[in-house]
């Protein structure tokens, strides 16, 4: 393929079989080989502005008065209410639409808001059921607390009455037998003997004494 010369013009001297190849061959647009800036440019859009405003005289010749687009006040004003009664037509379809789904969803709403209300108070009720039953165990364990506990105390009331009554008795055993061995004719030795056994059985006595207060005691903090 030649190049085309300078001055930006097709060169059309050679065979019509060399142009088929060249118009096949060649994707260049024919803007590329025209300058822009040519005077062939400026004289094809001059040509092609007065036969666009020699097409409209004509057609408005032809027609006369009876097409002309321009609308007087009236008509104006017929058109703007039609338009806007149409608009307000639409309006009013697309309000009730949005109606019905503003009331399905206020409904789909309220269905999952008495749904969860309904799961709340069932959840409620269970925990205060499981509140009630865990308060009744704790009063049974606290009345078989106490039940074990006044079994412990008369249990041990029982021994110390008993230990008493033991104590008390041996006591008085012992001053007997001290007051009779003090009457014999017995060795001092013996007697010496008798009355520290007596001695130490009164401690032991107020020791346990002692003890079953602070027993007692400490069972009243509790």
């Amino acid at each position: 393929m030649k190049t085309p010369p300078p001055s930006g013009k097709i060169d059309v001297s050679h065979s019509s079989k060399e142009n088929t190849k060249t118009v096949n061959s060649d994707v260049r647009p024919v803007s590329f080989y025209i300058p822009v800036n040519d005077l062939s440019v400026n004289q094809l859009s001059e040509r092609k502005k007065n036969r666009t405003q020699s097409k409209d005289g004509e057609n408005s010749e032809q027609m006369g008065d009876t097409c002309n687009y321009k609308l007087n006040h009236d008509e104006k004003m017929l058109q703007a209410d039609i338009l806007h009664q149409d608009q307000l037509n639409e309006k009013g379809e697309m309000s009730r639409k949005h109606q019905e789904k503003y009331e399905k969803a206020k409904s789909k709403r309220e269905m999952i808001i008495e749904n969860l209300r309904k799961k709340s108070e069932d959840k409620i009720l269970r925990a205060e059921e499981k509140r009630k039953k865990r308060i009744a165990k704790q009063k049974e364990k606290l009345k078989a607390v106490e039940e074990r506990l006044a079994k412990v105390r008369c249990r041990k009331e029982t021994i110390d009455q008993n230990f008493r009554e033991k104590t008390v008795t041996k006591l008085v055993e012992d001053e007997e037998r001290l007051r009779t061995l003090q009457q014999s004719d017995l060795p001092l030795r013996a007697i010496f003997r008798r009355e520290e056994i007596l001695r130490y059985r009164q401690k032991l006595y107020e020791e346990r004494q002692q003890c079953k207060e602070r027993t007692v005691n400490k069972n009243q903090f509790l």
